[in-house]
């Protein structure tokens, strides 16, 4: 009965001892930053080569990638004759927006 009822207790102290650090990086945050949602049913693990591929297909050469936040990264790369900055979704690898920056 002791024994039961320090088990008992080491759980319940185990418990609340783990719940603010889980509160506090959200229920999909706890593995780091390279972890992203995108919806409620899929979670993707992009990495940088995949991210610059998925860019490559799209048309781009010559690709930087420059700063991630979040679930989106910024890169800049070359396009025909033009040197753009995209902003691109991590998860899908698909440019959301571009600006032109100067000629190539």
């Amino acid at each position: 009965m002791r024994i039961s009822m320090f088990r008992a207790a080491f759980v319940a102290l185990s418990l609340v001892i783990a719940m603010p650090a889980a509160q506090a990086a959200g229920p999909f945050d706890l593995f780091g930053d390279n972890l992203f949602l995108d919806g409620p049913s899929r979670v993707c693990l992009f990495g940088n080569g995949q991210i610059r591929r998925a860019i490559e297909r799209q048309g781009y050469t010559k690709i930087y990638l420059n700063v991630q936040n979040g679930r989106y990264i910024q890169a800049r790369a070359t396009r025909g004759d033009w040197v753009y900055l995209l902003d691109v979704n991590a998860c899908t690898g698909r440019v959301l927006d571009r600006e032109r920056l100067r000629p190539a």
